[in-house]
């Protein structure tokens, strides 16, 4: 047996061997095309779920799935890279505008996600955008590396994927870094370049203003022109930061957007450091209080603390200031190209044009096939009696079909139309819907072949769908673009009314509300806020420290810095007592702490806080009401022990108090244990002395809670 051995330096081998493998990696691995915005993992996994029905109308299905469709058909490397490719275009904090939705959990700027088993997903509106039109005939298909199906080459992306959601890649020789953008400002730039295809960059920058990234975040307008010119270049990138006034005058720098990309724990570890290191004494803690709402890094400082000296050493030395290296590189005709952003945009919208053209033809040839149809059925039923009568004689369809072909002018397409015809289509609405039918689709092969005609009507019909997405798909920005130094720390408050219910359940609702369920309070960030309960403890909350349950019904709360040291604290209790206090007896007070003694099973039915009225009216559940002037009650300290305030009847409690002043015209309101509302007018209430029995007004047994005096 002959054996043929060629003899080649090895280096040659090498060389070639290399600039194959090199070559594979750039186009079907790492880098972008320029079209979609996808590296052909990304766009398998779209296809794959499109496919499978994946869609946003249908329930999530496993990931698992869909990662074993992706390795089986189109994809076989590996099973661990097509996942981590799915989890990226599911991440809100990777991507700008996600084109996976995922359920359960995807990870966070911190930890990974679940393994793809645990997981569930199916495509986002924003990829079926990408996909839309893909089974009109639109691209390229290629064969699968078994040969067993086709692939699109590309997709036909309504969306300019590549300039909206970035990405990075690193293949032989040659590295990607390309940063998202706002969806509503790149169509704005598409539009305008469309328009005036000779337009500057600095032009399009009227539009397209910087980076939109996902995580938020403030960019220096710095440099940007130079990156949008040549296509590479560096942003700097900020981290959000707000001061946060505390009660007793304390401040802390919140954290509330970091750079794109930059890990939230790394971050803290270097903050950390820092003020280890380099001995920041003004830094009294750093705790991570981020939760699914969002970001929220803590940054505690001495009340005299230098903010912007504190900040600034943190923005030099750690990743709260990052850069953001620009390289748009993408595959431009399978061949990796520098893409400054005018170009970006040209490549896009000739991708588009190819598309719509495609798309109207593949429109247009199906409407002239319908209206080839509907032309020889209006024939047929205009002749109907002569169609039947040869179909009739036909000993079979081929003899139908040959006789129908030589009796009439028409085509075989239309005479196996009219033998398809059921006998209902004959009556006369159905005969004229036929020509409404075909009167509509004259219509649209005008509209078709008008866009087909000139080069102009399809860039306007590629606007019309690029503004339909906008107006849809409407977006902020999330990115300020501004000169670092114009930047003030703004100190954030943020205002809202507190309601504490009688299921004890604590909400934080809109500082407009005007409810009364419960005790309620407006207050906002910068307060200490006091609770009363019914158990005769007073607590003390911030906006941070809120639980979001109480131990026991809250009767009164206040904003400590907003009642004075010599306001009266009253307290009137279930067994008649009642108690008046200043509320300077209670500043001091730290943690919770009991504000009275309480006799044996008896609650507190009512807190009186700072007010200026002089009388005293209480209420009992037997119905009694007494009314006694407030002077009648001097004042005690802390510790001290009420006094009797009304005289109860046996199985008799007091369920509410009120203030009021001497020629007060309201009304006291009361609910009773019927859910009625019951009204009494407080002028009618004879003030007597305290201690007394007082005067029996509502039915015995009714009264359940008092509203108030309106």
């Amino acid at each position: 047996m002959a054996v043929n051995i060629v003899e080649r330096p090895i280096a040659d081998i090498i060389h070639e061997s290399f600039i194959d493998y090199a070559k594979e990696v750039i186009e079907d691995r790492a880098l972008p095309d320029v079209r979609d915005g996808l590296k052909p993992v990304q766009r398998r996994i779209l296809y794959t779920m499109y496919r499978s029905g994946f869609t946003p109308d249908k329930p999530f299905r496993k990931s698992a799935a869909t990662v074993g469709e992706v390795l089986k058909n189109l994809h076989p490397h590996g099973d661990a890279s097509i996942y981590n490719a799915l989890v990226k275009m599911a991440q809100s904090f990777n991507k700008r505008y996600p084109l996976v939705e995922g359920h359960g959990n995807f990870g966070t700027i911190d930890d990974n996600p679940a393994a793809m088993r645990y997981t569930e997903s199916r495509l986002s509106p924003a990829a079926m955008l990408m996909l839309e039109d893909i089974d009109r005939n639109v691209v390229e298909w290629k064969d699968n590396y078994d040969d067993t199906m086709k692939e699109p080459e590309v997709l036909p992306s309504m969306l300019p994927n590549l300039i909206i959601n970035g990405g990075s890649g690193i293949a032989v020789g040659v590295a990607s870094n390309i940063p998202p953008h706002n969806l509503e400002e790149t169509i704005d730039a598409i539009c305008a370049y469309i328009k005036k295809p000779a337009i500057t960059t600095k032009e399009l920058m009227k539009f397209i203003k910087g980076p939109d990234f996902p995580t938020g975040g403030i960019v220096s307008p710095k440099g940007l022109l130079e990156c949008y010119e040549t296509g590479t270049g560096t942003a700097v990138i900020r981290g959000r930061v707000v001061v946060e006034e505390l009660p007793d005058d304390k401040r802390q720098l919140v954290i509330t957007e970091i750079p794109y990309q930059v890990s939230k724990e790394s971050l803290i570890s270097r903050i950390a450091n820092l003020v280890e290191n380099e001995n920041i004494e003004d830094v009294i803690e750093i705790r991570d209080e981020s939760d699914k709402d969002g970001i929220r890094i803590i940054i505690e400082v001495d009340s005299k603390a230098d903010v912007e000296k504190i900040l600034g050493r943190i923005y030099a030395k750690t990743p709260l200031q990052s850069n953001f290296n620009y390289n748009v590189v993408a595959l431009v005709d399978n061949k990796p190209k520098v893409l400054p952003l005018r170009e970006a945009i040209k490549e896009f919208v000739n991708h588009r044009k190819e598309i719509v053209i495609r798309r109207t033809r593949y429109e247009l040839n199906k409407a002239r096939k319908r209206q080839h149809i509907l032309e020889g059925l209006i024939v047929a039923v205009d002749n109907i009696d002569e169609i039947i009568r040869i179909i009739r004689n036909s000993k079979s369809v081929a003899m139908a079909r040959k006789e129908l072909l030589k009796a009439t002018r028409l085509s075989e397409v239309q005479v196996q139309a009219i033998l398809n015809l059921k006998l209902q289509r004959l009556v006369h609405l159905e005969v004229e819907a036929l020509k409404k039918e075909l009167k509509k689709l004259v219509k649209v092969i005008e509209r078709l072949e008008s866009i087909l005609k000139s080069e102009e009507n399809v860039l306007k019909e590629i606007i019309k769908e690029l503004q339909k997405i906008k107006r849809d798909n409407p977006n902020e920005r999330k990115t300020e673009i501004i000169e670092f130094d114009k930047i003030s720390i703004k100190t954030k408050v943020d205002r809202f009314t507190l309601q504490i219910n009688d299921n004890k359940s604590v909400r934080k609702l809109s500082p407009d509300y005007r409810g009364n369920r419960g005790a309620t309070l407006k207050t906002d960030s910068t307060k200490t806020i006091v609770s009363f309960d019914e158990e005769g403890y007073i607590r003390k909350f911030t906006s941070r420290t809120l639980p979001s349950r109480v131990k026991c019904k809250v009767l009164a709360l206040c904003n400590e810095d907003e009642v004075a040291d010599d306001a009266d604290i009253i307290f009137v209790t279930t067994d008649g007592q009642i108690k008046k206090s200043a509320f300077s007896e209670y500043r001091e007070i730290k943690e919770d702490s009991a504000a009275l003694k309480l006799n044996e099973k008896a609650k507190v039915a009512s807190v009186l806080i700072g007010r200026d009225e002089s009388e005293i009216i209480i209420i009992t559940e037997k119905g009694f009401v007494i009314r006694f002037d407030h002077l009648d009650v001097r004042q005690i300290g802390r510790i001290g022990i009420g006094v009797r305030a009304i005289r109860l009847e046996d199985g008799d409690k007091v369920v509410g108090a009120i203030t009021v002043n001497p020629n007060d015209s309201k009304k006291l309101q009361v609910e009773t244990r019927s859910g009625e509302k019951k009204s009494l007018e407080i002028r009618k209430i004879t003030s007597q002395g305290r201690g007394g029995k007082g005067t029996n007004f509502f039915a015995p047994d009714s009264v359940i809670k008092v509203i108030g005096a309106k």
